[in-house]
């Protein structure tokens, strides 16, 4: 076997280790290999080894491969041993966490108090039942006025003993702040977020007084940390050497120089109060200063860039700086969060026994009751200590607190557990490629076992160097790499170092590797996305079928360098909503391709009109599904018309729609009125199977979208809609909507993209390409920026709730809660999407396409994270500022400017 000298280590290196295994460095290789000498040299029996993988199709990829390994040493040794490891690798503990904590809590009845019959609930079925459960703990307020207050052991609410009025109280404050359509999908998402908003909930003091003194010491904290990281940012320290330096021979006749001057001495004696008035530099001006009463030439140049560093530094961290917490927004934000803790409390009391009504569990209750399990019963801890002397977990950066408390109590490292022999604890990960956080994943909690490997004399064993790409690839990736995780603050416990990969192939044949192309950053964002699709289509296209003998694709089965085919691209997207443009412009090309849509399929057009409709049918107050079903092709209406009927004097639009307007109104008008009455009339008594052939028979639905481009696709999605409606059963509208929002939200954890469509162009999401590689990798979109913060709610350990109210002066102040929380989130969210953009490019073999519009100003999306790093001020419209990299060609699609 050719391995490396870390695979070799991480093979066969006794006692607790820890693989950081960078993209593309063999580690499934290496997790089977220690696998098999557990259970070979080891003298393990398979069922003492457990392995624990991320998705049950990467479980079956690990059982395949140990039981190929397994089957190649018996037949080349032909033992006894071999032959009975065959035969019990069947039966070997190869599975998901969540496969393994039900297979513990069968186990247990007894100490979990649970039958062992218990099904598992899907993502789906789990949202169903927890929006009930909400309804229910609802209407028992609304119907009771009165409700028993939250007697869970898991969540200890301090309200004291005075609980009578609880739900008038609680349900009148949140319904103040939100309304009851809006506190209903609140408490859904909250049920939702599983540990992390629990844990969150339960970091809550007791009462709103206690609340709002919190929020003032992390206030306080949060504005000392801001202090010190921009007083220590490269930026400001550069800006302020330029102005101290340029200080003594700037003339005090020039309106710049006298800001200038002004601010150099602020520089050399700042306030020593922790919050320094920073008016003076906020207030600078650049549009004054004459050249002529400079004494060199270039120096107002200088001046003017320090000054503008300077103030722009301090804007980016004046939202923390600045912040002046209004008392009246306060008391409001710290008493709708007690009441919204509580309402909380009671939801999830009612959706704890809907499930046990059910015996089931869902994948939270799963992680939670096994750690308890493990943690509060010394005999159970003691019986799997006894069976499991090796424990093996892939994808570690993937997982989060409750799961690594079970693994701890398993392995014997938590603090608690007995006294023994532990068992052999293995993870493998790599913190640079955790991007699950929405699903509750923590990297710190990956960093963190790192550090107690070591500190309990384990080995840290860097797997770094990469079979996956070449090294002119990563080259590139490295250089963007080091850029986009460097920090100049300490590390947070979020975010990850970098670590570069060296490569073991060599050299390619061709020097280039990595296009960039920079598209026009004018006009309309639709315009934009599809202009850019159709460069990037064409460009594909020429890199198949042009005449040229360009071989830049390595043939691994040949071993050779070949021309590249349509099946060696994928085209990866931070979100499945855009894939439409790059669909349309690979069908307008003739390219063959494939889209791997996930969750993507239920924000398809045709399958969004009708569910447009269906919430219309059950909710005609729902203006926003009103406008989406009417402008659709459901009824064609034009926006002057659905404005018009808006304007008319009704108090909704439904109003307006149903209102009789005469023979002279419009047909397309009359039209819908007809139809959408009629459905009104079956709702309740139809199933939404039913109602939804009703609605395209009377529409005409499928023979409309079959005329369209691409119809045949079209109506095998609304057929499936409507295979999936008769599926669930459901009679009301309700339960078959809360089942679509689920599909709409969560994305399966199944992640891996299907390999089929070979000779096509692959189009998925990022997250799903996890795991997978292909020679040619297109990454579009690179303009796309995280949207501004709406939420009215967040919830995480580390701020705890924030909530945003309503402000009765309609100034929009926020209370300090939501800007800690929002500060916070966008600290993690940047450092994920650093992650997002370093795996999208580890994905790629041979070859790297890039696109994106030129930018108007520096920022935070990944175009301004290749510039920067590049050194290329796109935003004033180029060119490159330095050369280029050997490896890597820039094309440019829009006039310099």
């Amino acid at each position: 076997m050719n391995l490396t000298d870390d695979q070799r280590r991480a093979i066969h290196s006794p006692g607790n280790l820890v693989a950081a295994a960078g993209a593309g460095s063999g580690k499934t290789r290496v997790l089977v290999e220690r696998y098999v000498r557990l259970i070979s040299a080891g003298g393990l029996p398979p069922d003492a080894v457990l392995a624990i993988t991320f998705t049950e199709k990467a479980a079956r990829e690990m059982r395949d491969r140990v039981r190929q390994a397994v089957e190649a040493r018996a037949r080349s040794e032909r033992s006894a041993r071999w032959e009975e490891l065959r035969a019990a690798v069947e039966s070997a503990r190869i599975g998901t966490i969540h496969s393994f904590c039900a297979e513990l809590l069968r186990a247990h009845p007894g100490e979990s108090t649970l039958d062992p019959r218990f099904r598992i609930l899907d993502e789906v079925e789990s949202g169903i039942m927890l929006a009930d459960s909400v309804d229910e703990a609802l209407r028992e307020m609304v119907g009771s006025g009165e409700a028993s207050p939250p007697q869970s052991p898991h969540l200890q609410i301090g309200r004291g003993k005075d609980v009578e009025g609880f739900a008038l109280h609680a349900f009148h404050t949140l319904l103040d702040e939100f309304g009851p359509a809006e506190l209903r999908v609140v408490l859904a998402d909250m049920l939702r977020g599983g540990g992390e908003v629990r844990a969150a909930i339960e970091s809550l003091p007791p009462d709103a007084a206690a609340l709002q003194a919190m929020w003032r010491d992390q206030l306080a904290d949060a504005r000392r940390a801001a202090l010190a990281e921009l007083l220590g940012s490269a930026a400001w320290r550069d800006a302020a050497d330029t102005i101290l330096g340029l200080a003594p021979v700037a003339p005090a006749a020039d309106r710049l120089a006298a800001q200038l001057l002004a601010v150099a001495a602020w520089l050399a004696a700042p306030p020593a109060d922790t919050a320094p008035d920073f008016a003076l530099i906020n207030a600078i001006n650049l549009t004054v200063g004459s050249k002529k009463l400079w004494p060199a030439e270039g120096d107002l140049a200088t001046a003017k860039s320090a000054l503008k560093a300077l103030r722009e530094a301090y804007r980016a961290a004046a939202g923390i700086l600045s912040f002046a917490p209004d008392p009246q927004i306060e008391a409001r934000a710290a008493e709708a969060a007690i009441a919204l803790r509580d309402l909380y409390a009671l939801s999830r009391e009612r959706y704890a026994a809907n499930k046990a009504r059910a015996d089931a569990l869902d994948f939270d209750d799963l992680e939670a009751l096994s750690r308890d399990l493990l943690l509060r019963h010394p005999q159970v801890r003691r019986r799997w200590a006894g069976e499991l002397r090796a424990i093996m977990v892939d994808e570690f950066q993937d997982t989060n607190e409750a799961q690594r408390a079970i693994i701890y109590a398993l392995a014997g490292l938590q603090p608690a557990a007995d006294p023994g022999p532990p068992a052999e604890l293995f993870v493998v990960g790599d913190g640079k490629q955790s991007i699950y956080r929405f699903r509750g994943a923590d990297v710190s909690v990956f960093q963190q076992v790192e550090q107690d490997i070591v500190d309990r004399g384990g080995l840290r064993v860097r797997m770094d160097i990469s079979f996956r790409s070449h090294p002119h690839m990563l080259t590139w990736v490295n250089l963007i790499g080091a850029h986009a995780f460097a920090r100049t603050a300490p590390l947070q416990s979020f975010e990850t170092p970098f670590e570069p990969l060296q490569a073991s192939r060599p050299d390619p044949t061709h020097n280039v590797c990595v296009e960039l192309h920079v598209a026009s950053g004018d006009g309309l964002a639709a315009d934009r996305r599809a202009a850019e699709a159709a460069l990037l289509a064409r460009r594909l296209k020429e890199l198949v079928e042009r005449d040229d003998d360009r071989l830049i694709i390595y043939d691994r089965d040949e071993r050779r360098w070949r021309r590249p085919e349509y099946g060696d691209i994928a085209i990866l997207f931070r979100a499945s909503s855009a894939f439409e443009p790059f669909e349309a412009a690979l069908r307008a090309q003739g390219i063959p391709f494939l889209t791997t849509a996930g969750r993507g399929y239920y924000g398809r057009s045709e399958v969004r009109d009708l569910i447009h409709l269906l919430r219309v049918i059950d909710d005609p107050t729902d203006e926003l599904a009103l406008v989406g079903a009417l402008r659709s092709p459901l009824f064609a209406l034009d926006d002057a018309t659905i404005v018009g009927l808006r304007l008319e004097k009704s108090s909704s639009l439904w109003e307006a729609i149903m209102a009789d307007a005469g023979r002279d109104a419009p047909a397309g008008r009359l039209y819908a009125r007809k139809v959408l009455a009629e459905l009104q009339t079956m709702r309740g008594r139809a199933t939404v199977a039913e109602l939804l052939r009703a609605a395209l028979e009377r529409t005409g639905y499928l023979a409309t979208i079959s005329g369209l481009e691409d119809g045949e696709r079209r109506r095998v999605n609304v057929e499936k809609l409507v295979a999936a409606a008769r599926l669930t059963g459901a009679r009301g509208l309700r339960a078959f909507s809360e089942y679509l929002e689920q599909l709409l939200r969560a994305e399966t954890r199944e992640g891996e993209a299907p390999l089929e469509g070979h000779g096509s162009v692959r189009l998925m999401t990022i997250h799903r390409s996890k795991g997978l590689e292909f020679p040619i990798v297109a990454l579009p979109d690179l303009g796309r920026t995280a949207p501004p913060a709406r939420e009215r709610w967040q919830a995480r350990p580390p701020y705890g709730l924030a909530l945003k109210v309503r402000d009765p002066d309609d100034q929009e102040r926020l209370p300090t809660a939501v800007l800690l929380a929002r500060r916070a989130e966008a600290q993690m969210e940047r450092a994920e999407s650093d992650r997002l953009l370093y795996v999208s490019l580890t994905r790629a073999q041979d070859y790297l396409l890039l696109s994106g519009p030129a930018l108007k100003s520096s920022g935070e999306s990944w175009m301004s994270r290749i510039a920067t790093a590049l050194g290329h001020p796109w935003e004033s419209g180029g060119p490159p500022a330095a050369p280029e990299p050997p490896m890597m060609e820039v094309f440019r699609h829009d006039a310099p400017t």
